[in-house]
């Protein structure tokens, strides 16, 4: 089978899915491989804002194999052009639970100090 690279964006990204989805049925890709997978999670990890260009340049995967890694292996998602897990493991639901019962706590104890005190973020 003959590699085709596509050079994508993300409002092209839904076309170039269903053409791979189209051309590639029934065809297991050789390049999404544990040792890939686990190569595209380190270097996501160590940079949280690197692009798929930097991927595809570090790993020498397609833009559709990154993908697939990352969306459907890794179960990551970019926000805010970071990379971040899809959902939440249960140490980090855990600590969220945590956090709330503080703020409930700190809350119902002194309500002028705690909006004193609270920081948001947008």
């Amino acid at each position: 089978m003959q590699e085709v690279r596509v050079q994508c964006n993300w409002g092209q990204w839904t076309a170039v899915q269903e053409m791979h989805q189209l051309l590639c049925a029934g065809f297991v890709t050789k390049a999404c491989t544990p040792d890939s997978t686990q190569r595209v999670s380190d270097l996501i990890l160590e940079k949280r804002f690197i692009t798929f260009d930097e991927l595809e340049n570090a790993t020498g995967l397609s833009c559709g194999t990154l993908h697939t890694i990352i969306h459907q292996d890794l179960k990551m998602k970019k926000i805010c052009a970071q990379w971040v897990p899809h959902s939440l493991t249960i140490v980090q639901k855990q600590k969220h639970v945590e956090t709330c019962q503080q703020l409930l706590q700190l809350f119902s104890v002194d309500l002028v100090e705690f909006f004193e005190h609270l920081i948001t973020v947008n």
